[in-house]
Formats: structure tokens, sequence, C-alpha cells
């Protein structure tokens, strides 16, 4: 032990040349006969039971608080500091935190911004064989192989947005099961990005892109017995629309 970091604690006491002055005269004076080694005026102080065991506690702890009180400022703490740190960043990232309880788990159908998510999926694979798709678009399963996909695309792109449930390769299912989900069939200048948009034999199905029905996306015929994904201009008058709500 470096005796040098008795001193203050001796000082304290009334010993290392200072018996008058410190917390315990008697007990200084008696140490102060020990000589001038910190270590023998310590064992001095013992030997005499001058200073009891609690008397030395508290003087620690005194000892302790004035190093506390006097710590610069910044200094974490007993409790604080990296961990309490991490804890907020934590918090701060949580979804509770940024998006409210609500966004925590699965998104319901018909959530707000499903429709924006549905088309913001589509538009990934723009310009892609819609064949391709199979193992990178959720829920896609190429059932139509090259070609009539429409209904595949339309159907996982929903799906993974939370705005249907059930997976459906065949138009005339899915509009019947929009209808049972709470989907109704809205005039063209209602239509909005999400919603989805049927030719009149329900045939063929496309995701509105544009307000107004003005844009659609989809797995489009590009050449005989091949579909791509692409997105293009929508005569309103050409088809049906049907919105969730």
């Amino acid at each position: 032990m470096d005796v040098r970091t008795l001193e203050p604690l001796l000082a304290l006491l009334g010993g290392a040349g200072a018996p008058e002055t410190g917390l315990f005269p008697l007990a200084g004076a008696a140490a102060a006969r020990a000589g001038g080694n910190p270590l023998q005026q310590m064992d001095q102080l013992k030997q005499n039971f001058v200073v009891s065991e609690a008397a030395l506690q508290l003087a620690l702890i005194q000892i302790l608080v004035g190093l506390l009180q006097n710590a610069p400022p910044g200094t974490p703490a007993v409790g604080t500091g990296d961990a309490g740190a991490a804890a907020a960043t934590t918090d701060a990232a949580s979804p509770a935190a940024v998006g409210g309880a609500g966004d925590v788990g699965a998104a319901d159908p018909g959530a707000a911004g499903g429709g924006s998510a549905a088309v913001s999926q589509a538009r990934q694979f723009l310009g892609q064989d819609s064949a391709s798709l199979k193992g990178r678009l959720p829920k896609f399963t190429a059932a139509g192989g090259q070609t009539n996909n429409c209904c595949d695309f339309v159907s996982s792109c929903l799906e993974n947005a939370g705005m249907i449930r059930g997976h459906f390769v065949n138009c005339k299912q899915l509009e019947q099961a929009l209808k049972q989900q709470g989907w109704r069939q809205v005039p063209a200048a209602q239509a909005k990005p999400g919603d989805v948009w049927f030719n009149q034999s329900r045939g063929h199905v496309e995701l509105v892109t544009a307000a107004g029905g003005t844009r659609t996306i989809g797995s489009n015929n590009d050449r005989p017995g091949h579909q791509r994904i692409s997105e293009r201009a929508k005569n309103p008058a050409e088809g049906v629309y049907y919105t969730k709500g």
C-alpha cells in the first residue's frame, strides 16, 4: 500500500502532524507520538482504541462525500453513465417511440399507408419478367408461367402490404375476396394509389398508382405468351375500380 494514500485520512482524524485540528484530537495526539510514518500512526490509533470502528467508517464516508462534491462537472454519478445512455438510445429507436404502439406487430388490413406500400413494392420490379419474381417477391408463385401472372402479382403486393388476407391467382376469385374483406367499387375519380383495377371481363387486374385511376402497374403482356412488370397510363372508362373501406 502507498502510505501517501493514508495521509488525508490521518489529517482528518487528527494525525499526520496536525493532532489539534482533526476530528479526533486525542487520537491524533496518540498517533503523533508514533512518529511521522502514516502506517505506524494508523497502528497506534487502532492499538489505543481511541478511534472506534464506527467513527473510522464515518470518517471514510465523509471523505468520499467530499470527493464526490468536488468532482469535475460531467462526472457520471454512481449507477449511470454509458449504460444509461445506451438504454435511452434503445428506447428512442424502439417502434413504440418512433411510431407509437400501433406500429408494433403485423400490419392491419387497410391500415393507413398500405396502398402506398403496395405500390412501392410493385415498382421495385418494373421492367422485369414476371416469372423471374418467384422467390424474390414474397407470396408470388408464378402460377401462370411466362404469362397470366397479373393476379398473382397484384395479390402478392396487396397481401405483403397488409391490405388483403389470402393469396389469389384468379381475377374473379380476387374480386370476390376483396368484396368479402370490405373493399367496394368506386368511380375512377375516387380511385387512389393502392386501389385495384379490373378490366370489364375480369380477365386482367392491375394496381392503381395515381389518383383518379389514370395510371396502373401490373404484370402485362409485352409480347405474345410473355409478361413483364410495367406501369402505364389508363383510360378510367376501360374498367372498374375497388378501394378498401
